[in-house]
């Protein structure tokens, strides 16, 4: 795999953690505060093939996604058997 094709991987991965928490907020009634922000993930996690990723912007984003996983946790806004997400 080239270095490109591992950079859209790595970022493709952030953004399906991030997505496979929906159905969480959704149960918790967050799915209109957030829908419009998950729809807007979902969009671009289709156009991914052909965009240039940046390691350093990557890495930033690498970091916030893992925050954002480990506060929803922390704060019970995910279910138990979404612990493996942070793995």
């Amino acid at each position: 795999m080239d270095k490109t094709t591992a950079l859209r991987e790595r970022l493709r991965n952030c953004i399906s953690a991030v997505l496979d928490l929906e159905e969480d907020f959704r149960a918790q009634g967050m799915d209109r505060a957030l829908g419009d922000e998950m729809d807007m993930l979902k969009s671009y996690a289709n156009r991914l093939d052909g965009i240039s990723v940046d390691e350093d912007v990557l890495a930033r984003l690498e970091r916030l996604t893992e925050k954002i996983l480990k506060e929803c946790v922390l704060e019970g806004r995910v279910s138990a058997n979404r612990d493996k997400v942070l793995q």
